[in-house]
């Protein structure tokens, strides 16, 4: 064999047995370069991740120099252009704020020396223009020697100055609005759905007496004992399942003197109209109380007075009609008329001032009975026609169905004539008023007085029932009655465990209702 064809074997055989081993080293290269391709790109990546969170890294050799490096972010918090920084621990702390540096210098040596395993401290730094920005810097130890020396401290730094602006006008706003709290005139206490106290203000620990450490934190039976938890649980719970509970009170504050209040409860909610806590307003109203009782008092006393002296006029005016004193011209006769009309009209005012006082003090005597409801409606619409024959109205009852109420015959007969008196008021001449009666689903039984009157002017509507509350009926039916028929109906109602109320009419005019607790008792025969 020659030596040429002996040198081409040789390097046939070498190529054939390293072919493997280039082809793993072609493969290695390819994943080096494709390992520092992704290096880059995830570098890039962080790169514009910390550009965009405007967040600044540094990088702290305390092994080498005591030198620190910062991200270009660094120079733009601090008003520069962006570029890369490096400088020592000392002239970065000169930057902090003189009241935060020895805070900043003791948080870094206890990270240091390995007493807490994060630093994390907010402070301020001086900017370019001499002003100062809120920061938030985080970091930790990287790299620890064989002794536990610290060789890389590494983190960064947010400029958080809007977040504590806005913190600080938070608490701002709230202290404003504790101290408007705290000097209303009204206890207010708000608690969680756990009934726990979430706050109070200073009028409720007046008013109870109560320390702070007694209120906060604590749940409502706690606060205000097992007795009077028993009477208010209903409103708690009303106000926390999204309802308004609204009533009056009498408690003793710490000087023993008897406080009158207006209380309410009502539900607190969320951006999405979930019931998160609830609040009580608690309103002393004393001394509107003391002037109702003056006022009633007088009312009373004012018309006991009158009461005598009107009948003795109401008498004698009958008499001089009736001709004791000898036959009356025309003129005179017109005379009487009037001064009798006024007198009526003057009795039936200090009747009704008498009735509602009697029923307000609750001296009123109210004999309950089971009542046939058709009957009464009957006898209610034949006892009113005297009265209401000048209106030019008629009365129709709507075939009543087979219903039963307890309670108080002739004062229930008072509330039908007051409606109707009220109804024929204010429709027109000619016009009929309806009078219905039926079975509401929840076993209550509805009666109903509809007139084909103007209907209710809407400012009218909070006051009707009001006591001497008038709406306007035009000029040839302005001021009648006393004012008092539609507030005595509503004692009445409710008085007997009723509702009243009222609704717009279809086609126009005013349905007024009242409502009793219906029974499936049977009359005696």
């Amino acid at each position: 064999m020659s030596d040429s064809l002996l040198h081409v074997r040789l390097v046939a055989g070498t190529l054939a047995a390293l072919s493997p081993m280039l082809l793993v080293l072609a493969r290695l290269r390819r994943r080096e370069r494709g390992a520092l391709d992704e290096a880059s790109r995830a570098r890039d990546r962080l790169h514009d991740a910390l550009e965009g969170s405007q967040l600044a890294v540094f990088d702290w050799d305390t092994a080498g120099g005591n030198s620190i490096h910062l991200s270009p972010t660094w120079r733009v918090m601090l008003g520069y252009d962006p570029a890369e920084t490096r400088c020592t621990a000392q002239e970065l702390f000169s930057l902090v704020h003189p009241e935060d540096i020895q805070r900043v210098r003791d948080a870094a040596v206890d990270t240091l020396k390995g007493l807490t395993a994060r630093y994390d401290n907010i402070h301020r730094v001086r900017r370019a223009d001499n002003t100062y920005m809120w920061i938030h810097s985080r970091g930790k130890v990287t790299a620890r020697d064989a002794r536990g020396w610290a060789l890389r401290f590494a983190g960064t730094n947010a400029d958080i100055t809007p977040r504590v602006v806005a913190e600080e006008r938070l608490k701002e706003r709230e202290m404003q609005l504790r101290q408007l709290i705290d000097t209303m005139p009204a206890s207010i206490v708000v608690f969680g759905g756990d009934e726990r106290v979430l706050f109070h203000n200073r009028a409720y620990l007046e008013l109870t007496g109560l320390s702070a450490e007694a209120v906060n934190g604590r749940r409502m039976k706690e606060v205000v004992g097992e007795a009077m938890y028993a009477a208010i649980e209903p409103h708690v719970r009303a106000a926390l399942d999204g309802r308004t509970a609204r009533f009056e009170q009498q408690v003793m504050d710490p000087m023993g003197r008897t406080v009158d209040l207006e209380v309410v409860y009502m539900p607190l909610r969320d951006a999405h109209g979930r019931v998160t806590a609830a609040i009580t307003v608690r309103f002393d109203i004393t001394r509107l109380k003391d002037l109702d009782r003056m006022k009633d008092g007088f009312v009373a006393v004012a018309s006991h007075e009158l009461r005598t002296p009107l009948t003795s006029m109401r008498g004698s005016l009958g008499l001089l009609q009736g001709g004791v004193a000898g036959e009356l011209s025309d003129e005179a006769q017109g005379l009487v008329s009037i001064a009798m009309q006024n007198c009526e009209r003057l009795v039936r005012l200090v009747n009704d001032l008498l009735d509602l006082e009697k029923i307000t003090a609750g001296h009123g005597a109210f004999r309950i009975a089971l009542l046939e409801w058709p009957a009464v409606l009957r006898q209610a619409i034949d006892s009113s026609r005297g009265f209401v024959d000048s209106y030019g109205v008629t009365f129709e009852l709507e075939e009543p169905a087979d219903l039963r109420v307890r309670g108080d015959e002739d004062r229930l007969i008072q509330v039908l004539s007051n409606l109707l008196f009220n109804a024929a008021k204010f429709s027109p001449r000619g016009s009929v008023v309806t009078v219905g009666s039926r079975q509401l689903a929840d076993s209550w039984v509805r009666t109903s007085v509809r007139d084909r009157g103007p209907g209710i002017p809407e400012h009218f509507r909070s006051r009707i029932f009001q006591r001497f509350a008038q709406a306007d009926m035009g000029e040839d039916r302005r001021n009648e009655g006393s004012g008092l028929g539609l507030a005595i109906s509503r004692e009445i109602v409710e008085r007997l465990g009723g509702r009243i109320g009222f609704d717009a009419a279809p086609g126009g005019g005013t349905e007024f209702w009242f409502d009793l607790p219906g029974t499936t008792e049977k009359v005696a025969a």
